[in-house]
């Protein structure tokens, strides 16, 4: 039986025949590329955006470790 891939968030991952893509915004105003997509400019604060497939490499500026479970089910408090 051949695997299939299934993304578990539409809105920021595509997977195609290339290869999974993470989805993002580019401003037409001031150029800027954000991840994931948005609907308005976190640097000029336009909403003259664009969704994009972001390429294959970058630079990671930030990370978080999370050291313990969620909550259970129904998120209550």
């Amino acid at each position: 039986m051949a695997l299939t891939q299934v993304s578990i968030r539409d809105d920021i991952l595509e997977l195609s025949g290339d290869g999974p893509r993470l989805i993002g915004m580019r401003c037409k105003d001031c150029d800027n590329h954000i991840f994931p997509y948005q609907e308005g400019c976190n640097r000029c604060t336009g909403t003259n955006v664009e969704k994009i497939r972001l390429g294959t490499k970058g630079k990671l500026w930030a990370w978080t470790i999370q050291g313990f479970p969620p909550k259970a089910p129904p998120y209550l408090g």
